[in-house]
């Protein structure tokens, strides 16, 4: 079995990819090389502000999440937030996020290794928005802005999920996934007691890695989301199915990391009335190339560079389409084996200006 394949496989299935965030490595890639990992909090303070044509839009939050091993195989996750959106034309929206509680079992399997997963998530507060409110949350969940917590309160959510991750020959490793994701009614307006019904999810994965050197690799994710007919009320929709494929490059230099991502997602045509169209367009076609690097400049100490091009299609708010440039530096210190810390700074140019500051502290038990 060779572990960077491997490991970089699970890291595509068992979690989103995180386009320019430099990690630590996740619990999946760590189990895949047999290691168990600590019991881990980690917390945050991210502030976001975005200016466009005179207008803005801010976001203050502190997303919380616990990792912890319960078994050999069987890891616990949990993870909640706090957000309030601002701006200079939308009503103030604050609140706790939805709280998600992920269990994983991991096990190796002949040469290959296998995650299976259930995601737990439902809200904490009032799903029911007023009117400004819900056009506030609107536009917070527009992808452009990439906002640390782009959804408030959703009701219940579950999703099993099952990866299987398996080398081929000596420099090849492939990788299947699959999940369900099943998603309850709620009230997201306070003065109109109909509910709204997301369809189920299904989701399909599939992804190879292939190994160029003992230092290099390259990696293609292709992922097909069926979406089932959403309801508002008597009326129904077809939201449209989702597509997307990441391409990835990594390369180890000695302590060093470089890694060059494109990634392409595209939503499919749906039947939405116009009643709603505004609400359910928040995810339009999207073209994100990426490369970032990771620098060991001390034993403690380390430094993430970013540069990052986003093109996203026209969508209900957006009817132009957007074209934006980020540039970060992410730096981290490991106070301690069991402490470290960790600063996020992200300007970004183009269609509309703003940028993303941000710290952390993460902590093993």
């Amino acid at each position: 079995m060779r572990p960077l394949a491997l490991s970089l496989l699970l890291l595509v299935f068992a979690a989103p990819l995180a386009l320019g965030q430099p990690t630590e490595q996740e619990p999946a890639a760590l189990y895949a090389r047999g290691n168990t990992p600590p019991p881990r909090i980690t917390f945050e303070g991210v502030f976001q502000r975005f200016e466009d044509e005179g207008e803005d839009i801010t976001e203050i939050s502190v997303p919380l999440s616990v990792y912890l091993p319960i078994g050999p195989n069987i890891a616990l996750g949990l993870s909640t937030n706090y957000a309030t959106v601002s701006g200079s034309q939308i009503e103030t929206l604050s609140g706790v996020g939805d709280v998600q509680i992920v269990t994983s079992y991991f096990q190796p399997a002949g040469d290959g290794s296998l995650v299976v997963s259930l995601a737990f998530s439902a809200s904490t507060g009032d799903t029911a928005l007023s009117f400004e409110e819900f056009r506030t949350a609107t536009l917070a969940g527009q992808t452009v802005y990439d906002l640390r917590v782009p959804t408030f309160g959703q009701g219940i959510r579950v999703s099993p999920s099952v990866t299987y991750a398996f080398p081929v020959g000596d420099r090849t490793a492939l990788g299947l996934g699959a999940s369900y994701q099943y998603r309850g009614p709620y009230e997201p307006l306070d003065d109109q007691p109909d509910q709204y019904d997301p369809g189920e999810e299904i989701l399909l994965t599939a992804g190879a890695d292939l190994e160029i050197t003992p230092t290099s690799s390259v990696s293609l994710d292709l992922s097909l989301g069926l979406n089932g007919t959403d309801s508002w009320g008597t009326v129904e929709y077809e939201p449209g199915n989702t597509t997307a494929a990441t391409l990835q490059f990594l390369k180890l230099l000695g302590l060093h990391e470089v890694r060059l991502v494109a990634r392409y997602s595209e939503r499919g045509e749906g039947d939405l009335p116009l009643s709603v169209s505004a609400a359910e367009v928040a995810v339009p076609t999207r073209l994100v190339v990426m490369g970032d690097a990771r620098f060991q400049v001390a034993p403690t100490f380390r430094v993430g560079v970013l540069a990052r091009a986003r093109r996203y299609g026209e969508s209900a708010l957006f009817a132009e389409g957007q074209t934006l440039t980020d540039l970060g530096l992410m730096p981290m210190v490991e106070v301690s084996e069991t402490l470290s810390l960790s600063g996020r700074f992200v300007y970004t140019l183009g269609s509309f200006s703003g940028f993303t500051a941000g710290g952390g502290v993460s902590i093993a038990l």
